[in-house]
């Protein structure tokens, strides 16, 4: 469970040369074109996680789960099925109860027990990626045979779908899935490498990440350059580590989008009408992709000890990103002033950031569409005019008054079975139309009979109203101020 908490963090050693990753034995094994590395293992210092985990793994099998999951798709399979005779036994039930006994085998909470890794390439015309988990030692054995035999009976319902294809025994064994009738080569591997389990997609990353598990000859990720640059002025990391090649993945990107023009054919000829469509149309993805590329690589680290988990990150701009309209976009607004001058001292869950430039986003948006988009023009003009259809001004009325910078907290309530409170602060260029967009809101509400719109009593301040429900009450909630 540990992986579900840390939303995909990774692992490695083999070769791993970037600052503490000594303990990660499967950094190594992440192939160094890889664009993406994830990676988590478990320590002492998480024993108090760990024992939190098992309670919540306990309870979820207490709530029997499963039995909603089998009316689901009993459900959707009596929707394709003739109906099953009196006296005949359904065959849904058999089918169920072999995936329940087969899924009984893996001992799912443990299998990233000791470590995890994740790596992602891009190469034409699909995503490749490969994961890796190390299981507690007793349990490798056990959990790669009942992930086995979960593949070989998915298989076996569509025989003539899928072919399995198995290599070595073992602690050596690589099963193969390949669709037969797919027009490009598509293959699922599920291996078996001394004491890694091995899930992957696609035909060269995961060969290439079992060649390093096995010791032969190949460059890590973690022993490139680059890699380790990025974790250089970083803590060393004890629970999981992360790494985005930003760079190279819209390299990757530019690559793909220039063979899939390439796939057009030829441009027509000058003179022809069309050909000033198709030279902007075959350029346009080129376009997006240099107006988002801003990033060189992203970076993070994580240390568990006890109650606290400790991350930092770090992310490095592309030479020139400042040109570029997503730059102008997200870091416009700098810094919020002050962050914390409103925030209780009870509070919990503190967020504060500069937040995107809503009215910088819609200037550039129009400005691409209106450069570089074929037709863009008559699109803007028809946004232009789009005031006098809806009544209202989109970048001025909607999105102009809203600076960006946010601040959010949360507050616990009286007791452990109250509510707590949440809010949000958002910094404003023009205070007066926010107000009116805020009062025009609820004045739509106010003609619902389901709501009542209150004045709100807040110390030090006035001009904010509540919004009441029968509907809130009932879900335990206090009525949402806003001002």
């Amino acid at each position: 469970m540990r992986i579900l908490a840390l939303v995909a963090l990774g692992a490695t050693s083999v070769s791993a040369a970037a600052k503490g990753f000594d303990d990660f034995k499967l950094a190594g094994a992440i192939p160094a074109d890889a664009f993406l590395a994830v990676h988590t293992r478990g320590h002492e210092g998480q024993a108090f996680i760990d024992k939190q985990m098992e309670r919540v793994w306990a309870e979820l099998e207490k709530a029997r789960l499963d039995r909603d999951i089998k009316r689901v798709f009993k459900n959707l399979s009596q929707q394709n099925a003739p109906p099953v005779a009196e006296g005949e036994e359904d065959p849904f039930e058999a089918q169920w109860q072999q995936v329940v006994d087969l899924a009984s085998g893996v001992e799912w909470g443990g299998l990233t027990e000791r470590e995890y890794a994740m790596g992602m390439k891009l190469s034409f015309p699909s995503l490749e990626f490969v994961v890796m988990m190390r299981p507690a030692a007793d349990k490798v054995e056990s959990n790669f045979e009942g992930l086995s035999g979960i593949a070989k009976h998915l298989v076996s319902l569509d025989p003539a779908s899928f072919e399995l294809s198995t290599e070595g025994e073992g602690s050596q064994t690589i099963h193969r899935i390949s669709p037969t009738q797919a027009p490009l080569p598509v293959v699922f591997t599920l291996a078996r490498i001394d004491d890694t389990i091995v899930l992957g997609f696609g035909t060269a990353m995961v060969e290439q990440a079992m060649a390093l598990l096995r010791g032969e000859e190949g460059e890590s990720l973690a022993s490139t350059e680059r890699f380790q640059a990025a974790f250089k002025d970083l803590p060393p990391p004890t629970d999981a580590a992360f790494y985005f090649d930003v760079a190279r993945f819209f390299d990757a990107v530019r690559g793909m989008a220039e063979q899939v023009v390439q796939m057009r054919g030829r441009l027509p000829a000058e003179d022809d009408p069309t050909y000033q469509t198709e030279v902007a149309t075959r350029a346009l993805p080129g376009k997006i992709i240099d107006a988002l590329d801003i990033y060189d690589y992203m970076a993070s680290t994580a240390t568990t000890d006890g109650m606290r988990t400790t991350a930092d990150e770090i992310t490095v701009l592309r030479d020139g990103a400042a040109d570029k309209p997503l730059y102008r976009i997200l870091y416009a607004n700098g810094p919020v002033e002050q962050p914390l001058r409103f925030i209780p001292v009870d509070a919990g869950d503190v967020a504060a950031g500069a937040g995107l430039d809503l009215r910088a986003a819609y200037d550039e948006i129009v400005k691409f569409i209106d450069e570089e988009v074929p037709d863009g023009k008559q699109m803007t003009a028809m946004l232009a005019s789009s005031k006098e259809m809806i009544g209202f001004d989109i970048r001025e009325e909607i999105l102009g008054w809203i600076k960006g910078q946010y601040v959010t907290f949360s507050t616990p309530g009286p007791t452990a079975y109250s509510p707590g409170e949440f809010v949000l602060m958002l910094s404003t260029r023009d205070a007066e139309k926010g107000g009116a967009l805020v009062q025009f809101a609820l004045d739509q509400l106010a003609t619902n009979e389901q709501f009542a719109i209150e004045d709100a009593t807040i110390s030090g301040t006035e001009g904010f109203k509540s919004v009441k429900s029968p509907m809130l009450g009932m879900l335990g909630m206090k009525a949402p101020t806003i001002g």
